[in-house]
Parts: structure tokens; sequence; C-alpha cells
């Protein structure tokens, strides 16, 4: 009989990328997640198409990959964690580093590590290199997303390590076809994909990740309107709001090399 093995839940994962309620494919999610065993639903609770739907979408994953035994089946993440801790998959250190089809937990109440603050989101990690964490999750921004991260961000709650039967795809933490940002790459591109300019009536400080929470950039913290910016991928924040990855290019400020951060997608136009 086939070993099941991390590549099989991100399969199922990665089929799912773009469902969400503006096409009405998360009722696809959810339909799996209330079918499955329908007089005994966690809690008794039949998922609503209106409901968040992140952990609906690692449990549903999960049934279609024939692996609910391994992951547990929830559709509430504080409620999963507890089911993670009785099967003795729970791993409660958020600075480790993952490796692939480890579910991740999030807490959105607390910035820093060790966080241990009430469980609000979860997904799926699909590869981690370079310390940047590719994570497949539902309901992210409406819609089944993936979100790059630095692995230890203050933001993580914790994972669970399935015990999967095969290690395909998860030796190095790193999936088979890799992670992948909005831009479609492995890791965050550096390459300009288009030229913006800042609208902002008084500055827009560039930070060192994607989030107010972090800390600026030294060696340009501060642009101020109609200061232009190459425009090289975006991700999102804590709270599902875009980003984009920038670079300030030398010929345009005197610098001496280009400089990358993070600033708030919604400053800046497209020229």
């Amino acid at each position: 009989m086939r070993k099941r093995s991390a590549e099989d839940l991100l399969k199922v994962l990665r089929s799912w990328v773009g469902y969400g309620r503006s096409n009405g494919k998360q009722k696809i999610i959810i339909d799996i997640y209330n079918k499955d065993d329908p007089t005994h639903l966690p809690r008794g609770y039949k998922v609503q198409y209106g409901d968040s739907y992140c952990d609906t979408t690692v449990s549903a994953a999960a049934i279609k990959a024939a692996m609910k035994d391994l992951i547990g089946k929830e559709c509430g993440v504080d409620e999963h964690v507890k089911i993670f801790k009785k099967m003795g998959i729970w791993q409660e250190d958020g600075t480790i580093v993952p490796k692939a089809g480890y579910p991740i937990v999030y807490s959105w109440r607390k910035a820093v590590q060790p966080n241990d603050a009430y469980s609000d989101h979860i997904g799926v990690i699909e590869s981690v290199k370079n310390g940047t964490i590719v994570a497949i999750e539902g309901n992210l921004g409406g819609e089944v997303k993936r979100r790059s991260i630095p692995v230890g961000w203050g933001y993580i709650r914790g994972y669970a390590i399935p015990k999967y039967e095969s290690d395909a795809g998860q030796s190095s933490g790193e999936s088979n076809n890799g992670g992948k940002t909005e831009s479609g790459s492995t890791k965050l591109s550096k390459k300009s994909k288009w030229i913006g300019v800042v609208t902002v009536n008084s500055v827009l400080n560039v930070r060192k990740w994607a989030g107010i929470e972090y800390d600026k950039l030294v060696s340009k913290p501060e642009l101020k309107n109609n200061d232009p910016v190459h425009v090289c991928d975006t991700i999102y924040d804590s709270n599902d709001e875009p980003w984009y990855y920038i670079y300030l290019d030398k010929a345009d400020y005197g610098f001496s090399s280009n400089i990358y951060g993070f600033v708030k997608a919604e400053y800046i136009r497209k020229q």
C-alpha cells in the first residue's frame, strides 16, 4: 500500500489555490468537510458558506488526501490545537525551522516569540528556503492563497508535526514544486516588475518586512510623494493586507547600491 506523505496533502492544497468567495469555490472545500461523517461533525457544527474557513481548508485537504487520522478534523483553530496536543504532534516553539507539510498556526494577538496566545489562523507549510516560509492558507484575503513570512515570525503560534508515513517532499522542508509568492517565484523576486510612485501627503516608511510592526530601514526610512520605486513582488501581512517588496534605484537616489524593503501597497501607484 502506498505510504502517505506531506506531498499528498500539498497536492490537494495547491489544486485549491484561488478558491474563494469571489468565485464561490470555497463551497467545494466546505462541502468536503461537512459531508465527511456528517452525523459526527466536530462539536456538532456544520460549517456555513459565509464562515471563516482556514481550518476547514486544512481539515478538508486531510480528508481528501486520506490522512484525517494524521492531522485531525476541526473548523476552529484553537480547538484543532487541542487535537494536535492529544495526538502528540504539537510543537509549541514558533522559532523552529519547519518542514513542508507542517500545519502552521498563528495568533494575531501577540507579535513576538514565544507566542502562546489564542489561536486565530492556520495553514500548511509548502516550503522553507533561505529563511523564508511559504504556507498555503484558506480564507487568506477571502481565498486560498500563499503567504510568505520569515522563520521565527512573531505571529507564529506553533506547528503540528504529523507522523507522515513517507518523507517524500519533506526532508529539506521544501516541496517539489517550491513555494510561490504572488509573483510566482520560489522566493521574493529582486527583479523590477514595474515602476511606481509614492502617493502620500506626508511620508511613507520603508520597512524590513511586511507589516507596521517591523522596523524601518535605517538607510532610507521615509519616502515622499512622487518618489519612484521599483516593485518586485507582493506579499501579505498579518492582517491579510498586501505589501510590495520594492527597491530604490541607486541612480534615482544617489545610493552606492539599490536598497530593498517593504511598503504598503495602497500607497504606491503604477506609473
